[in-house]
């Protein structure tokens, strides 16, 4: 009776034993993520970053000063989808030339390309929905701003073109442009905007270059 008693305590032992290594507790261990440091800046190639709430990540620093000519921003850092560019990302001290926004892109911050040398930049498939006072301050280089489908606001202050020729593409009418969204520093003279499809669907858009007097271009989608 006792070597029976001596086997079945021994098996008990060795089934908590096992139970202990592959239980439900070690499980939610090993499958739930670990809490990021939300002040803590990271950087993944040429970007500062930081992580926001929802996960995502929101770009503080470009820490290249010579750019490529064509400077995409990266769809995600480390896995981590990028969604904000944040203020002062590029300044005057980053050589930039043209930039296109990586799909996640939501939003972009009052100052983000502040007195940088930015020429030319594409929304295309992101996902901003408003040009914010000052994103492009003072940027005395742009001449080219192409609009993705989901412009839906451009803010006071949001656009300073420079040098000749200045050029604006809307793919959609957004929904509200300020009479003072867009400063080419002396006048509207030279400034055009050109849109994809029908001018009846461009009302907005149409508005504001009759206000101004400035040229509206139609523009063939297929020859895009």
């Amino acid at each position: 009776m006792k070597k029976i008693i001596s086997i079945l305590l021994a098996v008990l032992c060795m089934t908590a034993m096992f139970c202990s290594c592959n239980g439900k507790p070690d499980d939610t261990a090993t499958t739930t993520s670990p809490v990021a440091d939300k002040d803590a800046v990271y950087t993944s190639g040429d970007f500062n970053y930081v992580l926001l709430e929802d996960g995502t990540a929101k770009i503080v620093a470009y820490n290249k000063k010579e750019a490529p000519v064509d400077l995409k921003i990266p769809s995600n850092f480390d896995g981590v989808k990028v969604t904000v560019i944040g203020k002062n990302t590029f300044t005057s001290e980053h050589n930039i030339i043209n930039v296109e926004l990586s799909r996640h892109i939501r939003e972009i911050e009052p100052y983000a390309f502040n007195k940088s040398s930015i020429k030319g930049i594409k929304y295309l498939s992101s996902k901003v929905e408003t040009v914010k006072t000052n994103t492009f301050v003072e940027c005395e280089n742009l001449t080219q701003i192409v609009f993705c489908d989901t412009i839906k606001t451009l803010e006071d202050s949001a656009i300073y073109l420079g040098r000749m020729p200045r050029i604006i593409h809307f793919k959609v009418d957004p929904v509200s442009i300020s009479p003072k969204a867009i400063d080419t520093g002396k006048s509207y003279e030279n400034l055009e905007i050109k849109h994809y499809g029908d001018i009846s669907n461009f009302k907005n858009v149409e508005t504001y270059a009759n206000m101004f007097d400035i040229g509206l271009i139609l523009v063939d989608e297929t020859n895009q």
